[in-house]
């Protein structure tokens, strides 16, 4: 296996743990598209399932869009997709269980069953993409996880602040910086304008109309 193509995940920046393999999504979404056809989210706030109506496990492409991720158990924003994306190669139905997929408006969606992607990847000898994808799904799953468990409000509205950072800047221009943090954490907003504004009075961040410009220089550790 090229090890080097495997560490096409990985950052260096020390921001964010891994970074999205998007060369690789995009390979296998090309030769998914073979057989995959166009799909349709759910009316009811445009959710997307994972599985058809006789309980089959399907797999989603995100084509064009974003897709949001909220966690069953509190309704938290656990994750925010831009294509190009994959969904359900895992053909876990305990961890579908555990989200809920909302597609945005902007969405182009195609979906084919997960026998089709299996087969496909068994004769594409796609192990090593498989393994990259997965890697990076679990990498960022147990990355949210961590950021959420027995951590202090600073630390949490830190690495979010650190995430959004990530975000392209003409994505980025349209997101507040409090609803953002808000979303993912379930910390009280209160709580989160306080740390915001203290930074800003620091001089770590810079803020205009709710949107963050930048990080002026290395967020501290601790608040």
């Amino acid at each position: 296996m090229n090890t080097q193509h495997l560490s096409e995940k990985m950052s260096t920046s020390g921001h964010h743990p891994m970074q999205k393999p998007v060369k690789t999504i995009i390979k296998l979404i090309g030769l998914f598209k073979q057989l995959s056809a166009p799909l349709l989210p759910d009316r009811a706030g445009g959710e997307v399932k994972l599985h058809n109506e006789q309980g089959d496990s399907q797999v989603v492409l995100v084509i064009e869009g974003t897709v949001d991720i909220y966690r069953n158990s509190d309704n938290m924003l656990f994750a925010t997709a831009r294509a190009p994306a994959i969904f359900g190669m895992q053909g876990s139905p305990y961890r579908d269980s555990i989200y809920k997929f909302i597609s945005r408006p902007d969405c182009v969606l195609e979906t084919l069953p997960l026998s089709s992607v299996i087969r496909i990847i068994n004769a594409n000898s796609l192990l090593e993409e498989l393994l990259i994808c997965q890697s990076y799904f679990n990498d960022y799953h147990a990355y949210r996880t961590n950021m959420l468990i027995n951590k202090t409000s600073y630390e949490i509205v830190r690495a979010l602040l650190l995430e959004l950072d990530k975000v392209p800047s003409e994505i980025k221009t349209k997101i507040n910086v409090p609803t953002f943090i808000l979303e993912r954490s379930h910390l009280a907003r209160s709580g989160i304008m306080k740390i915001l504004s203290h930074l800003r009075q620091g001089e770590y961040i810079k803020i205009e109309s709710g949107k963050l410009v930048s990080i002026l220089r290395k967020l501290p550790k601790s608040f």
